[in-house]
């Protein structure tokens, strides 16, 4: 019978609740798009098909190139579903592979998540402001 290490449960679980929260301000800053753009459903669909190739939901992210696998690391596409898959299923050689894996990952889903945050904000306040200039 085999079962993942507790603590590689808890950094999957961790990093997945702050995968729905990526997702959540991602699709928010997609949405308060609506205040200048008819068609962000178009958006969506398109942040949709980069979210499948690059998180590891289509295909396991080994089969990428290096160059492409380096660039994905900065993104917190991987950090949503191919990390904490590869968490659950072998931790320990990712680890063994990786050592510096888990802060890198913490690192940018941290930042891509303020940054997302300010977005979201940012584009919220302009977008009342557009709105509301247009006599609503």
């Amino acid at each position: 019978l085999w079962l993942p290490a507790w603590s590689h449960v808890v950094v999957a679980l961790t990093m997945t609740y702050t995968a729905f929260f990526i997702r959540f301000l991602m699709q928010l800053c997609i949405a308060v798009g609506a205040f200048w753009f008819e068609r962000v459903a178009s958006w969506e669909r398109l942040n949709f098909i980069v979210y499948l190739f690059a998180s590891g939901l289509l295909f396991p992210l080994e089969v990428l190139p290096h160059g492409v696998r380096a660039v994905l690391e900065w993104t917190p596409f991987p950090y949503m579903l191919w990390f904490p898959a590869m968490m659950l299923a072998d931790g320990d050689l990712l680890l063994q592979r990786q050592p510096w894996i888990i802060p890198q990952a913490f690192a940018v889903m941290a930042v891509w998540m303020l940054a997302f945050y300010f977005l979201s904000q940012l584009l919220w306040k302009r977008g009342l402001r557009h709105y509301s200039a247009m006599g609503a």
